[in-house]
């Protein structure tokens, strides 16, 4: 098991994945570092540091003391593999020898550059001293449910209808991902896909969403860059962000983003939620609010 005394730091705790990862961990009792970007942040968190990716004295400032370092990267963002060889390099310096990634199903798509700079954070870590884990996580159920607009009766995804996906419960990732990090040097070297069991296409989400929500929901292929530049837009993400959206949306139309859920199971000890108990849960929870208010809260 993990070093009770030390705390797991994470890198990239106040974004929509670290949030729920440090509540996780604190709910176990471990101890966990939140290491944010902005001072701001640090009051969303018992203990947090600040640290500039940029920089790695303040990286290795923040995790010193960590058992494990658990990186989970800004999204879109191009000096992702600067960032992670910064951390990896603090990570060393502060005398910590497990670091975990957060990378992204089916890395190696050169298709779509942000799933590109994920693959090359992977080698560098294979190639380091350290003794790392990579998880690679497939689309989120919440993602999914970002392209809901509920006032408009619209499931609109931006790629064909009909493509296979195999969406993770957020939860379930959170669960899974907390228990490798707790679990000492038992996932040394492994590389998780952790994808959900169910195999959907967008049409089958739609039924669902019909079934739970309301049967007049309409599913319809949204315009792949009209909706990524609506979405861009309301993210801030500049030009090149921008265009790897559509980029990604574009593979999407073309392959879809399949995977397999039983490794997920394996790690979590259980069935991993099916999207429609995870349909019931979110909009219970939000009151009944769009996906795209939700996004944008």
């Amino acid at each position: 098991m993990v070093d009770d005394t030390k705390p797991i730091a994470i890198l990239g705790a106040a974004g929509g994945t670290g949030r729920p990862l440090v509540a996780e961990l604190e709910r176990r009792g471990v101890p966990v570092r939140a290491v944010v970007r902005r001072p701001e942040q640090m009051a969303m968190f018992a203990d947090a540091r600040v640290a500039d990716l940029h920089d790695v004295d303040q990286i290795a400032r923040a995790i010193e003391g960590a058992c494990v370092v658990h990186l989970i990267p800004p999204v879109f963002n191009d000096q992702e593999p600067l960032f992670a060889a910064n951390a990896m390099v603090a990570a060393e310096a502060a005398g910590i020898a497990r670091f975990t990634y957060h990378s992204v199903l089916h890395a190696p798509t050169p298709a779509m550059p942000h799933h590109l700079r994920k693959s090359q954070v992977e080698l560098m870590l294979r190639e380091s001293a350290l003794v790392w884990t990579i998880i690679q996580p497939a689309m989120y159920v919440q993602t999914c449910f970002t392209f809901l607009d509920q006032r408009a009766g619209a499931f609109t995804p931006p790629f064909r209808l009909d493509g296979l996906y195999n969406p993770v419960d957020l939860p379930d990732l959170i669960e899974a991902t907390a228990n490798i990090l707790s679990a000492g040097d038992a996932h040394a070297f492994a590389t998780y896909e952790l994808a959900g069991t169910e195999r959907l296409t967008p049409t089958g989400m739609g039924t669902i969403l019909q079934e739970a929500l309301d049967p007049a929901i309409r599913t319809v292929q949204a315009p792949i860059t009209a909706f990524a530049q609506a979405r861009a837009s309301r993210r801030g993400l500049d030009q090149r962000q921008t265009g790897e959206l559509v980029a990604m949306y574009r593979h999407y139309d073309g392959y879809g983003l399949p995977g397999n859920g039983h490794v997920l199971e394996m790690i979590l000890g259980r069935s991993s939620h099916r999207f429609a108990d995870a349909v019931r849960r979110e909009y219970r929870a939000s009151g009944g609010a769009s996906a795209a208010q939700r996004e944008n809260a």
